[in-house]
């Protein structure tokens, strides 16, 4: 057998193995992040357990990082009103989920009767949004029967 022939059998075997080999590496990979998320919205509902008066509000749009902490909107999953946000002391992203102690106020920079103010000591928890869809998917493939053969 010639070197070029064994070179065209070899090379599409080897990228199809290769392919495989990384295939299968992120899905693993995916698997593990999907399950760490899920333990994290596991925690934070055991903090929101233990603290029956903090609210839960999914941070929609950051628009001012300051030296003394950040201007966002947020929305509260209890109710899906929007409101604005002042989180003093700390950096907050957008589609992050907080847990939150904090009160309503006057906003002076934009006149903003209603005012959400709360600090780094009032955030109990912080978690990425979409470790709330990763704990639903692991509670309803709990609560699924495996297929009957």
């Amino acid at each position: 057998m010639r070197s070029q022939d064994l070179q065209a059998l070899i090379c599409p075997s080897l990228c199809t193995a290769l392919f495989l080999v990384a295939l299968i590496w992120r899905i693993a990979t995916d698997r593990r992040r999907r399950h760490r998320l899920a333990a994290q919205w596991d925690s934070l509902l055991n903090v929101a357990h233990e603290n029956p008066d903090a609210r839960l509000c999914a941070v929609a749009r950051v628009y001012q990082h300051a030296r003394t902490g950040t201007k966002a909107w947020v929305v509260w999953l209890d109710s899906g009103d929007q409101q604005d946000a002042w989180f003093a002391g700390m950096r907050v992203h957008a589609d992050n989920t907080l847990l939150v102690h904090g009160e309503s106020g006057y906003g002076p920079h934009n006149n903003d009767p209603n005012v959400f103010y709360t600090d780094s000591y009032n955030v109990l928890a912080c978690v990425p949004s979409a470790a709330q869809r990763a704990w639903a998917d692991a509670q309803q493939r709990d609560a699924t029967p495996p297929p009957s053969t």
